[in-house]
């Protein structure tokens, strides 16, 4: 087995040889480095990225001057650096047993490892360089969310009730609703306290509210009718070739979990700011339906999914508590920090608008 380095100043000609060649893309001919630049450093991102100036000697290739490259990143806390191994090792098993059978663009992967005694994990991927990144601290807007909305109508209708999913030991359901309620005591203080000048009186209650008696509508997203989640969309997340809002790139795949579909509809839509989720919400709910439908989806009725969307909701709430309320949130860089306090500025108007506190009463 080639092995995987530690840091980006491992990614050597050499290597990159070895890699090309064991994935069968470099027959002859030997690969170079021209130099590996630090992508990202300033994002929080929880992985070394670089990009590869490549080139080849000896061969004829179609193989591009450029790639990504994606290493887990390492740090002394030894549980958080578990973790974090943990979702980069599912994004090489989603590369290496699902791609590129996906059912929506994702960048090319070149080659992909795990080492489970190392815990170390390398990506080397197609670089999307050329084209128009999504930008979380933004909203998106209306032609970016039905282009977005519709990818992952054809992602989740190709995997829907597939038989896969059960079979593939690597892929969990989705986010432990039991885990998250166990946190969640020791989580809210501190993020009620982190975010005491953005939360609002009524959805600081909500979440004092927030409780076991939830935990029978949680499990509800981890059951039928399942499909492949990419688990963690926002604009960040996204590429829009050339520019433009059709067929979008989905990448950063280590949240990839089964679930229910409007899971990742509810994780996408409300990271929207308030005037553009009230504008569109409805309409994009309504669009995702009817693009399963049109792709073969049956037994899923509109009422079915918006009653989903709302339990959706609650969980990507606690979610972020615990998340934003964890320890390591106090390291975060300073655009993850502007980030964070937005989206909880927008989440006082999702939990009114949708009377969260009200499914809390009912549960």
């Amino acid at each position: 087995m080639i092995p995987i380095p530690e840091s980006l100043g491992g990614i050597t000609s050499e290597w990159l040889t070895a890699v090309l060649r064991a994935s069968g893309l470099l027959e002859t001919g030997t690969a170079s480095v021209g130099g590996v630049q630090r992508v990202g450093a300033d994002s929080g991102y929880a992985s070394q990225v670089g990009r590869i100036r490549t080139g080849f000697d000896g061969c004829v290739t179609s193989l591009p001057d450029s790639m990504i490259v994606k290493l887990a990143a390492s740090g002394t806390d030894v549980s958080w650096s578990e973790f974090i191994a943990e979702k980069y090792a599912r994004e090489c098993a989603f590369y290496t047993r699902v791609w590129p059978d996906v059912g929506v663009r994702t960048p090319v992967c070149y080659f992909a490892a795990h080492e489970a005694e190392t815990r170390r994990v390398v990506l080397l991927l197609e670089d999307l360089g050329t084209a128009r990144f999504g930008d979380a601290e933004s909203s998106w807007s209306q032609d970016e969310a039905e282009s977005i909305v519709d990818a992952l109508a054809g992602l989740h209708a190709k995997w829907w009730n597939h038989p896969s999913l059960d079979s593939w030991r690597w892929l969990n359901p989705f986010g432990d609703g039991t885990a998250q309620l166990e946190k969640l005591p020791g989580r809210r203080s501190v993020f009620l306290d982190r975010y005491r000048e953005v939360v609002s009186p009524d959805l600081r209650e909500l979440t004092m509210r927030l409780g076991q008696q939830v935990a029978d509508r949680l499990r509800r997203l981890s059951a039928p009718p399942r499909t492949l989640l990419h688990g963690d969309l926002h604009l960040d997340n996204v590429a829009f070739p050339g520019g433009e809002t059709g067929r979008p790139v989905l990448f950063d795949w280590q949240c990839v979990a089964k679930g229910l579909g409007v899971v990742d509809l509810a994780l996408f839509i409300t990271m929207g700011s308030p005037e553009h989720r009230r504008m569109g919400e409805q309409k994009l709910i309504r669009r995702y339906h009817a693009r399963l439908a049109a792709a073969g989806v049956t037994g899923y009725s509109l009422e079915t999914l918006m009653d989903d969307y709302l339990v959706a909701l609650l969980r990507c709430w606690i979610g972020i508590v615990n998340g934003y309320g964890s320890p390591n949130a106090e390291a975060w860089a300073a655009r993850q920090s502007r980030m964070a306090l937005q989206s909880v500025r927008w989440w006082n108007d999702v939990a009114q608008d949708h009377d969260l506190a009200g499914l809390i009463a009912a549960s």
